[in-house]
């Protein structure tokens, strides 16, 4: 597995690369990807957010307030120019069913499951922080969400969304 995502790193052009849900023992073999990114900073969660950069990361904080899988704010000095960086990974809308039916299935337990509002709030909290900062800024991650919702609107209305420019690839 860890040779599969080292491979693919190197087969692309990529200047900073953000991955969610990194396990620690895997944060310790991208070490490996040092001469490719030589400004790597990951979290120390169980399951964390890292990042992958050729550009020099002057400052990185976990933003607080999100529950339990914090975002990353980095900054990187661009050539010159300092650049936000956000790592998110906001929480999978799906809980523990409200119904005990005897229904098997993930579809069943999507329906019976879904709530919305702790990732709702994590993305309002999100946006409340782009809104305050001072700096250009680009917002990587899984958000949850589907392209199809009013939280996506909300979001999309102070971060643009370039997968939904280019509809294929990293967008």
């Amino acid at each position: 597995k860890d040779e599969l995502l080292e491979s693919f790193l190197h087969s692309q052009s990529l200047d900073i690369v953000f991955l969610q849900e990194i396990s620690k023992n895997h944060t310790q073999s991208v070490k490996s990807l040092l001469d490719l990114y030589p400004y790597q900073v990951s979290q120390s969660e169980q399951w964390g957010n890292k990042v992958l950069s050729k550009y020099p990361i002057i400052k990185a904080d976990d933003l607080l307030g999100f529950g339990s899988s914090l975002p990353q704010r980095l900054e990187v000095d661009i050539s010159g120019q300092k650049v936000a960086i956000y790592n998110v990974h906001l929480t999978w809308p799906i809980s523990n069913p409200r119904l005990n039916l005897p229904l098997p299935g993930f579809i069943l337990k999507a329906v019976s499951g879904f709530d919305d509002r702790p990732r709702n709030a994590q993305i309002d909290l999100l946006i409340e922080h782009l809104e305050n900062e001072p700096l250009p800024y680009l917002v990587a991650g899984d958000f949850n969400v589907s392209q199809y919702t009013a939280t996506y609107d909300k979001l999309a209305r102070v971060a643009h969304d370039s997968f939904g420019k280019t509809e294929i690839g990293f967008g």
